[in-house]
């Protein structure tokens, strides 16, 4: 399609947090993401995914992916509950959902500007969302990285 340049290959070597309470889906996006070069770990709940963050040897995912509604904790509450220990994590994390009219994920939107991939999914709105979520982190480590020096 003429003018409409696809990203740029998403880059290797980053970890990324899938979760999902449908495997079907955790194992596509997983697949989606090692085919990159990304190291994968699953979730398939809020709860394991609270745990995982919390004991990640160096802390860290580059991103986590979570859908919007689970059976326990949603999506939702899996992002308030990690970014007020965690406010790093705000550009890091990614929502998906099936419903985009759902009034929490709207009123999240509205006050945190988290990205949603719509289901089903299309890769390109994948990489796409994801290379503006990388983006976003490059930013906020460059400011960090100038406001030590």
């Amino acid at each position: 399609m003429p003018g409409s340049a696809s990203p740029p290959p998403l880059p290797a070597l980053h970890r990324v947090l899938i979760v999902d309470d449908e495997r079907l889906i955790r194992s596509v996006l997983s697949r989606f993401f090692s085919r990159r070069g990304w190291m994968v770990e699953e979730s398939a709940d809020g709860d394991d995914a609270l745990a995982r963050i919390r004991s990640a040897p160096d802390g860290r995912f580059t991103l986590i992916i979570s859908d919007v509604m689970m059976p326990g904790m949603s999506g939702v509450e899996l992002y308030d509950r990690l970014v007020a220990t965690h406010p790093e994590l705000r550009a890091r994390f990614i929502l998906a959902s099936a419903d985009m009219a759902f009034p929490p994920l709207v009123a999240l939107g509205e006050r945190a500007s988290c990205p949603v991939i719509a289901k089903p999914f299309e890769f390109r709105a994948i990489e796409e969302t994801v290379h503006n979520a990388m983006s976003g982190v490059a930013k906020d480590a460059a400011a960090e990285n100038g406001a030590a020096a």
